[in-house]
């Protein structure tokens, strides 16, 4: 930068202040008097203050000052409360760890989370003891009314409605299942087996699901036999592991070189085996 564009660098600081300034795209700042760059030498004699322009200047000065003060106001205020908010916490911490009923409110939290954890690793679904699990049923729906289900020409099925119905017309281990809060109505026809009774065959199948889960048995409380047939009217059993009960009421009928197994289970804690035997001779009939 040589003399000359240093001194105009100068005039211009004076220029910019001046009412008689005037701005251009191409050449910037020039005298509004002359339409050139200033020239004079020391101090212009044409020079008059444009006291509007430096008012806007200090008041726009004076705003950028406030907005860095709020600034550096708000940071420390910030940084005090989250200094706090820190040594309020590690006194609680503190406290916590050293106040015995909080101790031994976390111990009981901690105890609770245990044996949640340990119900969810041993629980077994219900409809895993009662039919193999991944069948795909050809025929699945809830039902929005009383529906009857015709076996044979002595049985059929009273389903209420809400229950959800599936059947698998391929599958004659399970032809239907219907389920409904809790309750699970399960109906199975197997050929018969010449060389076991028919409660035994029954135990068989059932004790072959409930055997796939450790730790899980089957056990039998009561066997009602018919007085007019070599039927079973009654069965209350029951299907338990280290954290699940299930309770259900099952029929026997022997027709036709088949055996029907009619059972009806409940894994909620309201139920009772009179209960579910009298919905079991509800949902099946069975003619003399």
């Amino acid at each position: 930068m040589n003399n000359e564009d240093i001194l105009l660098k100068e005039r211009l600081r004076f220029c910019k202040n001046c009412v008689h300034r005037k701005n251009n795209l191409k050449a910037g700042i020039l005298c509004g008097l002359t339409d050139e760059k200033p020239n004079f030498e020391g101090f212009c004699k044409d020079y008059v203050e444009d006291t509007a322009l430096l008012k806007k200047e200090k008041e726009r000065d004076r705003m950028k000052l406030n907005r860095s003060s709020s600034w550096i106001t708000a940071s420390v205020v910030i940084s005090i409360v989250l200094l706090s908010f820190k040594i309020i916490r590690s006194v609680a911490r503190y406290q916590k760890n050293n106040n015995p009923t909080q101790q031994s409110q976390h111990d009981k939290y901690f105890e609770e989370q245990q044996e949640r954890a340990y119900q969810r690793r041993h629980h077994v679904n219900t409809l895993n003891y009662l039919s193999d699990r991944y069948r795909n049923a050809h025929f699945s729906k809830k039902l929005i009314e009383d529906t009857v289900v015709v076996l044979n020409q002595r049985m059929k099925l009273n389903l209420p409605d809400g229950f959800h119905l599936s059947i698998a017309n391929n599958d004659s281990d399970l032809p239907v299942r219907a389920t409904s809060r809790g309750y699970y109505f399960i109906y199975n026809k197997i050929e018969r087996d010449k060389t076991k009774s028919l409660f035994n065959q029954w135990e068989t199948f059932r004790k072959r699901l409930v055997d796939q889960y450790p730790l899980s048995e089957l056990t039998v409380n009561n066997i009602d036999s018919s007085t007019v047939s070599d039927n079973i009217d009654r069965i209350n059993f029951e299907i338990k592991n280290k954290v699940d009960r299930i309770i259900g009421v099952a029929r026997i009928i022997d027709y036709n070189n088949e055996r029907y197994f009619f059972q009806l289970v409940s894994d909620s804690k309201s139920a009772n085996y009179s209960q579910l035997y009298r919905f079991l001779n509800y949902y099946v009939k069975i003619k003399k």
